[in-house]
This record gives structure tokens, sequence and C-alpha cells, in this order.
């Protein structure tokens, strides 16, 4: 129940927020071309962890987060760079307000879900380049704001690995 209090709070935060003053642009296009790769079926795993490190070092896991798979568009490049500002992390109070998204850019995105240690894994990935991008939100007691925020990682599926490929997201 805290978790979902959390998830309402950090949307109403971004949903309260927008105005056409800190709309994020996005200058690409959303080219489904480029994208179209993630709807294949592929012999690729990717298996990993979501995590964030906190205050006086305590690691967070990304327990029950939602884990996002999306195809290294060139839509998706600059949305990652805008949106983050050239780290793999963005804390939740310095999130972008709003962002332009392509209603299209949504329908090429997978998505699972971490388990109890913020564990997740793709199966069938198709060959490609990829983001894996999620969130760790958490509540410290008596404070009525969530910490936490935003990462992301990369991968790149050959259709060659022996195994699964390994990722961590924590924002490093």
């Amino acid at each position: 129940m805290r978790k979902v209090l959390i998830y309402i709070t950090f949307s109403l935060f971004l949903a309260g927020c927008q105005t056409s003053e800190n709309i994020v642009p996005i200058d690409a296009s959303f080219n489904p071309a480029e994208a179209q790769f993630i709807n294949r079926n592929g012999d690729g795993e990717i298996r990993g962890q979501v995590f964030l490190s906190g205050e006086s070092g305590h690691v967070h896991k990304g327990a029950g987060e939602i884990v996002r798979l999306i195809p290294a568009s060139s839509y998706a490049r600059q949305r990652f760079s805008r949106l983050y500002g050239g780290s793999k992390y963005v804390a939740i109070g310095d999130y972008p307000k709003a962002t332009q998204t392509d209603p299209n850019y949504i329908k090429y995105i997978r998505l699972t879900k971490t388990d109890a240690s913020g564990r997740f894994r793709f199966d069938h990935v198709a060959p490609g380049n990829y983001y894996i991008s999620s969130q760790v939100l958490w509540k410290k007691s008596g404070d009525a704001r969530p910490q936490g925020g935003a990462m992301y990682d990369t991968v790149k599926i050959t259709g060659q690995e022996d195994g699964p490929v390994p990722v961590v997201v924590s924002g490093t």
C-alpha cells in the first residue's frame, strides 16, 4: 500500500507541474521502422537487478518496480539525453515535469516487473541496442515526500550470446 501511495504522489507531482514552460522538447520524430526489431522473436535473454544507494549507503532494492525495455531509436536516444541530462540517474525532485511523447513510441516498449529483490528478466529478445529504465522510490519515516528517482542503463543483444546478458540498473 505504501508503494502505491508513493506512485500516486509521484504521478500527481508530475501531472501537477505540467506547463508549457517546463516541457522537455524532443526534436526527433519517432520512426517505427527504427524500433520494430523489439517485436521480433529473438533468442536473447536479459537478466538484471534494479537498486539505488541512498543516503548513508543503504541500498534500496527496486522491489515490485516496472522495468522498460526500449529500442535505442533516434527518438529514444534524444529523449534519454534530454530527460537525464547526460547522467544515468535523475532524482525525483530534479525530474523534468513534463515531456513531449509520441504516442507511437509507447507501442514499442516491453514491460516487466521486478521481484522482491529487484531482479527482472526479458526473454526472447531480438538483436539490437536497448535502453532499460526503471525507478526506485521510497519514503523516509515521517517525510511526506518520496526519495529516490529514475535510472537507466543500455544493453546490446547481438544474437551470439551464450547465455543471459546481465545488466544492473542502478544509476551509475
